[in-house]
């Protein structure tokens, strides 16, 4: 980390104890509260800011910002500094993420101060990697919890569910930090998190990055109450995030809360997870046009299954068009006109940010072996087991599709022959392997009743996942 001289401004290396361009003493002064903080301290132990992102004062050009600011990824630097003085003065709907790590006190008992800064700093670089991925702001840093923004400085049409997707990873996140403190310290940590959409007034874009704003209302109020009110290990979410997402996860109503300097009680949900057969975002709920102007388009997709049904050759179909034209629409006509018939259908969704490896294709196999966001290891395992056997005879659904379908899809505690059969292969054969392994589970499947896939909004496909795709194709 950079030390920059509160003296002259020179840009010293760190490591070092005195400046080397005017001999002052350097210290790691925040130059948002000027409390003096232990050389190395990324967050200022007054009043919470970023060290490394406040150090850019005057006005840095982009590469400047990049190279101080390397947490945050470089096109979301070019996203803010785009926006700028455009939005000063906006009001913008944002939601407001909340979170607290409970477990920190009793470990901070039994742990030395060093350990437990050790602990602090993996699980906030754990949360900031999160918050960066889904592209919100990480607007406050409170001791071991932190309050973020989706919505602002960067606008998106479906922040409240890159929030809860974001919350989701945070949960991800901390189970690996506590994989590691389990084996180390026989502890774990915990978080709770709420979510509420509301009102802010934007103000300036400050030099490190954040937003200065108003909040209108009690927009930051409510997530704050929900986060204090949640459960250890839960995430809950205001009526007002619950009605933007509820096509896309599902939830448990939980009643409603009183919240100081608020007439009207706020009802609360709890969010459980992604839907496995997520819902339509766009038009009005519960309301359904006809379908207008798509009738040859129809057909064709029509003839398609109607061959796939009475047992001709597969085929790939590929829908493109400009946005709000009616693709999704088309789809959604097609599986209803499906529904009556014996066929499978699985559907995966491509995002255009924070997917991993084979994005599209963990979630369309985490729907078809029917998984849960809050189902065990133990449960994972069987459920996959389960389906894999009831299609593949034994031998090859033991050597040569389980244990590549759990490594793809990161399922925990297999069995050791299974680990054993990948751990020495290298990147190129497994992936080999995943490609046979995934087509070979659905060509099986075909063999029993037929088999469509469809996936959404491919022009955001990662690159692993395209590749398999185009292997698909040559098995249809």
């Amino acid at each position: 980390m950079a030390i920059i001289c509160s003296k002259c401004g020179h840009d010293n290396p760190s490591g070092m104890s005195v400046c080397a361009q005017c001999a002052a003493p350097l210290a790691n002064l925040c130059p948002n509260c000027a409390f003096e903080n232990p050389i190395g301290f990324k967050f200022c132990g007054n009043c919470g800011a970023n060290l490394l992102t406040a150090m850019i004062a005057r006005g840095s050009d982009p590469e400047t910002l990049r190279r101080l600011q390397g947490y945050i990824p470089g096109h979301l630097i070019e996203k803010i500094l785009r926006v700028g003085k455009q939005i000063e003065g906006e009001r913008r709907t944002v939601t407001v993420l909340f979170s607290d790590v409970v477990g920190f006190t009793s470990i901070s008992e039994r742990l030395d101060p060093e350990e437990v800064y050790a602990i602090i700093d993996a699980s906030v670089a754990a949360f900031r990697d999160e918050i960066y991925k889904h592209e919100g702001t990480l607007d406050k840093f409170m001791g071991d919890g932190v309050m973020a923004l989706f919505g602002a400085p960067v606008a998106h049409e479906d922040d409240p569910a890159r929030a809860i997707r974001c919350a989701l990873g945070m949960q991800t996140a901390l189970r690996r930090v506590n994989e590691e403190m389990v084996a180390q310290h026989a502890m774990e940590l915990q978080i709770r998190i709420g979510l509420n959409l509301g009102t802010v007034v934007v103000g300036d874009i400050s030099s490190d990055l954040k937003m200065n704003y108003t909040a209108l209302g009690d927009s930051v109020n409510v997530a704050a109450r929900l986060q204090s009110v949640a459960e250890p290990g839960m995430i809950l979410a205001s009526r007002a995030v619950y009605e933007q997402t509820r096509a896309l996860f599902e939830f448990r109503e939980l009643g409603a809360i009183r919240v100081k300097g608020r007439v009207e009680p706020v009802e609360i949900f709890e969010v459980v997870g992604a839907l496995r057969e997520p819902g339509r975002v766009r038009g009005i709920p519960g309301i359904t046009a006809p379908m207008v102007g798509r009738e040859k388009e129809f057909a064709q997709v029509k003839s398609v299954v109607d061959d796939l049904l009475s047992g001709k050759s597969g085929s790939a179909v590929l829908i493109s068009g400009d946005p709000g034209i009616g693709k999704s629409r088309l789809t959604a006509e097609l599986k209803s006109y499906m529904l009556d018939k014996a066929v499978g259908v699985y559907e995966g969704g491509c995002f255009a940010y924070g997917q991993s490896a084979y994005h599209v294709f963990t979630n369309l196999l985490s729907a078809y072996f029917e998984l849960r966001a809050d189902d065990s290891p133990t449960v994972v395992r069987e459920k996959i087991e389960t389906r894999v056997r009831a299609v593949l005879p034994p031998d090859q659904a033991l050597a040569e599709v389980l244990p590549y379908i759990y490594q793809l899809l990161s399922v925990q505690n297999i069995e050791k022959e299974m680990v054993d059969r990948i751990r020495h292969l290298e990147p190129a054969q497994l992936r080999q392997q995943t490609f046979l392994a995934v087509r070979d589970l659905f060509l099986a499947h075909a063999r029993q009743e037929p088999l469509l896939l469809i996936f959404e909004d491919l022009h955001w496909i990662d690159k692993l996942s395209l590749d398999l795709l185009y292997f698909l194709f040559n098995a249809v």
